[in-house]
């Protein structure tokens, strides 16, 4: 119940942008003069859950950042853990969002649970040689960070042309560069609650792969760990018939 009550509220600001303002402004009222701790804990973690969703304007936002250095320094004379914590957490999570941009859909439960705790989603992404990896995804993460941790992660020499996929079922789309990561979980969230409803069962996967191919001359074949990447890709795609294959006589080699 809290958190589709939670959910309702970041939705209502993601879809009407002139809230953002008010919406903080009330928080940090209700996390600064209500007397009841619960109510108090409750406020701050929608400002945990609006900071990683939505960006105040430009007005307001000295304002945000200025209350949560307020919040920090009566954490340290108190000796307040959680309130020192939760104000940390917050001005990370506004900064990553004024850095990478707000949100288009409303954070997914999974999304809520953990930021309620202040720990990152952690998503698996897999590779069409078989392997799987995990990532550590914030509120504010975008697909081109993922593809930076993935490259590092697999000792790439680069990732040009690389790009994360979300793979419904059998259906892919490749994310832009900019796009966020938790917006994929959370529409993915929403699609997938829509089809239980018709009885139809939906899987959900991230993908790492290929989207620009090169000329082979401009391929940097010292890259083993790319190459081996796009060899499994091009595997995958001729015997599942997305890549025809050209004979040396142009024909199709239909053998």
């Amino acid at each position: 119940e809290d958190t589709a009550l939670a959910q309702a509220v970041m939705r209502a600001a993601v879809e009407h942008s002139g809230l953002i303002d008010e919406l903080y402004c009330q928080l940090i009222k209700q996390t600064r003069e209500c007397p009841a701790a619960d109510a108090r804990a409750r406020a701050w973690h929608l400002l945990q859950f609006a900071c990683g969703t939505v960006r105040p304007f430009q007005d307001a936002l000295p304002y945000v950042a200025g209350y949560f250095i307020e919040a920090s320094l009566r954490a340290a004379r108190d000796g307040d853990d959680e309130l020192r914590d939760a104000a940390a957490y917050c001005t990370r999570m506004l900064e990553r969002s004024v850095a990478n941009g707000g949100r288009k859909y409303a954070p997914s439960a999974d999304e809520l649970s953990c930021a309620r705790h202040r720990h990152e989603l952690v998503c698996a992404f897999h590779c069409l040689d078989g392997t799987r990896h995990h990532v550590r995804v914030d509120p504010a993460t975008t697909a081109a960070e993922v593809v930076a941790t993935l490259r590092d992660k697999l000792h790439m020499a680069n990732a040009d042309g690389f790009a994360v996929f979300e793979v419904y079922n059998k259906l892919e789309r490749s994310l832009r560069p900019d796009d966020n990561v938790a917006d994929a979980l959370a529409k993915f969230e929403t699609f997938e609650s829509a089809m239980q409803k018709k009885h139809v069962r939906v899987r959900f996967s991230f993908l790492f792969k290929k989207k620009l191919h090169f000329e082979p001359h401009a391929l940097d074949l010292s890259d083993r760990v790319a190459n081996a990447l796009l060899y499994h890709q091009a595997y995958q795609d001729i015997m599942h018939g997305r890549l025809p294959v050209v004979g040396v006589d142009g024909d199709d080699d239909g053998g």
